[in-house]
């Protein structure tokens, strides 16, 4: 009897710490469920954008292409200007889709917003891989992809606010950065994909197969990988319950509330996009640039531009990766600071031989968005959540219609102007110094340089 009053206090206890184990291993299944699911719903916003951005980037990789197939002229340079245009064109509907569509995610959701854009991006593209050219319908040709232009700049304008948001909101907090530089992440390998597309396809199909029908290809894969990544967002849940709710309280929030209440946090973040944008455009611009400037063949710079989206990729992961380890301050001026070091030599080698080709190609994009993946978690957590995404949308759309759009356009005819083949390199310096100027008032939402979270 004695035995069993002395044993039942251990029995208890063992019971005790039995059910404590059991809790925590359900706590830790808990937490592995719900991270699986938010890396899920992260990489399926971010792919779908990713390739939406692919898309966008095909324009840009065949420009030469293009300009030949719907915008005839004898001058070579001004048929590749009029292509440039049009391109440049297409970043004048960002800002329309960056308000439209950013008010609609911040009023009903991440979801429905980001299945909107990306049903438009697909449409637009399929009609310019499917457009007879000028020699077939004359000015028909090159009115109906400048239309498709407009509608894939005013999705694309659209896209980067809720999809970024999405991921950010849906991330582990200790990984917010992280998952934000997914989206730059995602444009780096849309980049690449495309022009692996465009040195297959010419070594498959021979260089003249290519310029005559065989560049319609990648569109029309990329219209229909769309698609079908379309039907993968509408499995997503809305993100955090929490935000789902205050994203349909607000309503009320407007672009004027945005200016007079958070004025200093949107110019840090126009400065931050205004550097990644000019470096990620530069890097696309690097096909049309190694052809034209340095003579180049197709396959070079083909090759060349898809090792620039691979740098692109790969740096903006390092750099969410250390902003979550270290802060994105220390990310981000460390990195731009060893770039402003390395941009011009970095160009100027690049003269001598093709290995130089491959490395400014490489050691450039990587350099740039160590510090491009540093800042996006950073930006994104700067606006509350009933802001979120018409904040990032909007100032996103805005600096890429007056920069994106016309960087490649500006540069080639500066190049063509001055005939100095490094003004990238000039470009890139008056970005860097832009961006690092801008971090200092990215503040709102943080404390000592590493991300406090904003409760959405």
């Amino acid at each position: 009897m004695q035995t069993k009053v002395c044993l039942a206090p251990l029995i208890k206890i063992g019971c005790s710490a039995a059910e404590t184990l059991k809790g925590k291993a359900v706590e830790r299944h808990n937490d592995n469920d719900r991270h699986a699911r938010s890396f899920r719903g992260a990489a399926t916003a971010m792919l779908c954008s990713g390739i939406e951005f692919f898309d966008v980037t095909l324009y840009a990789i065949f420009a030469l292409t293009i300009g030949r197939t719907f915008f005839p002229s004898d001058n070579p340079e001004t048929q590749l200007l009029t292509t440039l245009a049009v391109f440049g064109a297409s970043f004048v509907a960002r800002p329309f889709g960056g308000v439209i569509v950013g008010i609609f995610a911040d009023r009903h959701g991440r979801r429905a917003a980001l299945i909107l854009t990306a049903g438009a991006m697909a449409t637009a593209t399929a009609v310019i891989a499917l457009m007879p050219g000028y020699d077939q319908v004359g000015w028909v040709a090159p009115a109906v992809i400048l239309l498709a232009r407009l509608v894939q700049g005013f999705a694309f304008g659209g896209e980067i606010g809720p999809s970024t948001a999405y991921a950010y909101e849906i991330a582990p907090q200790h990984r917010r950065n992280l998952y934000a530089s997914w989206q730059p992440a995602g444009q780096g390998l849309a980049t690449m994909v495309a022009a692996i597309f465009g040195l297959a396809l010419g070594a498959i199909l021979g260089q003249g197969v290519l310029e005559e029908w065989g560049w319609r290809i990648p569109f029309l894969v990329g219209s229909i990988a769309l698609w079908i990544a379309l039907f993968s967002r509408r499995a997503m849940s809305e993100t955090l319950p929490r935000a789902a709710e205050a994203v349909r309280s607000s309503g009320g929030r407007t672009i004027v509330e945005l200016l007079t209440r958070y004025p200093t946090t949107l110019i840090a973040i126009a400065s931050q996009i205004a550097f990644g944008t000019i470096s990620i455009y530069v890097c696309t611009y690097m096909n049309t640039y190694l052809q034209k400037t340095f003579a180049l063949p197709p396959t070079i710079s083909y090759a060349a531009t898809a090792v620039a989206g691979l740098s692109i990729c790969a740096g903006s992961v390092a750099g969410g990766a250390l902003a979550d380890a270290f802060g994105y301050r220390r990310v981000i001026y460390w990195s731009r600071g060893i770039l402003l070091f390395a941009i011009y030599p970095l160009f100027s080698v690049a003269h001598t031989s093709v290995y130089g080709v491959l490395l400014l190609s490489s050691a450039f994009p990587f350099l740039a968005m160590v510090s491009g993946g540093a800042s996006f978690g950073a930006i994104t957590g700067a606006l509350p959540a009933s802001l979120r995404s018409t904040g990032l949308s909007v100032t996103y759309a805005v600096v890429v219609c007056l920069l994106g759009g016309s960087i490649q356009f500006v540069m080639t005819a500066l190049i063509a102007f001055t005939g100095d083949q490094l003004v990238p390199a000039y470009c890139m310096v008056v970005a860097t110094l832009i961006g690092i100027a801008g971090v200092p008032w990215l503040t709102h939402g943080q404390k000592s340089g590493v991300l406090v979270a904003v409760v959405p």
